[in-house]
C-alpha cells in the first residue's frame, strides 16, 4: 500500500521538495552573509580623509594613477590668472567620481591579492 492510501498524492511530494529547495536556498543565503561579515571584521579597515585634509588630494592623485582603480573620472583644473585677467597656466588632473570603487593590493609573499574598498562621497550637490 502506497502513500495515497493514507490520503497523500503527488502533491505532498512536491511540497516537501520546494520546501527542501527553499531550505538550501536560505541556509546559502544564511552562510554567504556570514562570511562577507567574518571577512569584513577581520580583513578589512576603515581610512576617512576628509576633503579639508592635505592628505586628500594625494590620495585622489595616487588612486588616479592606478590602472585597476576605476573607469570613472571627474576633471579637476586650476588655473593662475595674469594682473589683466588672462589666463597664464592652465592645470588639468582626473580625479576619481564619486561612489563605490574596488581596488586589488597584492602584498610580498602572498599569493593572493587583497580586495580595496574606497568610497567617495559628495560635500555638496553638483550640476
Amino acid at each position: 500500500m502506497g502513500l495515497e492510501g493514507v490520503g497523500m498524492g503527488d502533491g505532498f511530494g512536491l511540497g516537501l521538495g520546494a520546501a527542501a529547495v527553499a531550505l538550501i536556498g536560505r541556509l546559502g543565503n544564511r552562510g554567504l552573509s556570514m562570511m562577507n561579515t567574518y571577512i569584513t571584521r577581520n580583513y578589512t579597515a576603515k581610512l576617512e580623509i576628509t576633503n579639508s585634509d592635505i592628505a586628500y588630494e594625494w590620495m585622489l592623485g595616487h588612486l588616479a594613477s592606478r590602472k585597476d582603480f576605476t573607469a570613472h573620472y571627474q576633471i579637476g583644473t586650476s588655473f593662475k590668472k595674469t594682473q589683466t585677467g588672462a589666463i597664464k597656466k592652465l592645470d588639468f588632473n582626473l580625479q576619481p567620481t564619486a561612489g563605490t570603487h574596488y581596488l586589488w593590493e597584492k602584498k610580498p609573499g602572498e599569493w593572493i591579492p587583497r580586495p580595496i574598498k574606497v568610497e567617495r562621497t559628495r560635500s555638496q550637490p553638483t550640476a
